[in-house]
């Protein structure tokens, strides 16, 4: 009879270990991957929106430069504060989007710097009493269309607006709504208090059984998100993500990495859960011992 308690008991602490990994998982989710913070932090600490910002004014500089045109012609025409603003919405309304608070991803708005543009060179042309006859004023509108592009490919690297129209995204948008939902979270939980309580009812003489048994899911399943997480870390896989603009790479590594880290410590925490009720197996026979040794 105690074999068969045995296996049973193996079998239920399994289910119990996959469901903690499951909760594990949707935690990480809801409060990691579906968290605006998560972004804006690893953002501003690496200092994203000003490598973003500089690499909008080089490249428009370089193309004034290449038309024999001013190079400080266009300073000004978008500031580091709404490169961090542009940004930030666009995580907001991604977000928003996979959490399904919004049916699509907002088009990225480019009117206020094509009107700063046009200002801008309109002032230039007119400072320096230029001819605005049809080829020179086509030249100047290549030149205007070129600056307006280098600002929009900075600040929508992925046109998301398009994407989120897409059957795939709108499936994954489904997915993690569900994922995000409290509910699930709440039935996972109820599955691994249910399978706990089946595990008292195995053992009720031996309750100390019990103990052992939850105590060595919790143990497995905090171990192998806690390795998830330290071997993905010490690999350095997401230093090697082969993307060309270097300040996107050095975010996606850094977001990945916030992940990694963040899988750990849920892991860790989970392990030393499993270790505090194995702890009151360890003293249980630990004083087993020392009465059986006062009795010889």
């Amino acid at each position: 009879m105690r074999k068969y308690k045995s296996i049973l008991a193996f079998f239920i602490s399994l289910l119990i270990m996959f469901s903690i990994i499951a909760t594990c998982s949707v935690v990480f989710f809801k409060n990691t991957v579906l968290s605006e913070s998560t972004y804006t932090k690893v953002l501003e600490r690496e200092n994203t929106y000003n490598k973003i910002y500089d690499n909008i004014n080089e490249n428009i500089k370089y193309l004034m430069l290449t038309n024999n045109i001013p190079t400080d012609t266009l300073s000004g025409v978008i500031t580091e504060d709404e490169v961090r603003d542009t940004v930030n919405d666009y995580i907001y309304y991604t977000v928003s989007y996979m959490r399904k608070e919004e049916s699509q991803i907002t088009k990225l708005d480019m009117e206020v710097y094509t009107k700063r543009i046009d200002e801008k060179m309109d002032k230039f042309i007119k400072e320096n009493n230029l001819s605005k006859n049809a080829e020179f004023m086509g030249h100047v509108n290549e030149i205007k269309g070129t600056a307006l592009n280098i600002i929009k490919s900075d600040l929508e690297v992925v046109n998301l607006n398009e994407l989120s129209k897409s059957s795939y995204m709108t499936k994954l948008a489904s997915l993690s709504y569900i994922l995000n939902s409290n509910k699930v979270i709440v039935s996972l939980i109820a599955i691994i208090l249910l399978l706990s309580a089946s595990m008292c009812l195995i053992w009720k003489r031996r309750k100390i059984r019990r103990v052992v048994w939850i105590g060595y899911s919790f143990m497995a399943s905090g171990l192998t998100v806690m390795l998830i997480g330290i071997s993905g870390y010490l690999s350095n896989f997401y230093k090697h993500i082969a993307i060309d603009i270097d300040y996107l790479a050095e975010a996606i590594a850094a977001i990945i990495k916030n992940y990694l880290i963040t899988l750990t410590q849920i892991g860790s925490f989970i392990f030393l859960i499993g270790i505090l009720l194995m702890a009151v197996y360890w003293g249980y026979i630990i004083k087993k011992f020392n009465v059986e040794n006062k009795l010889t």
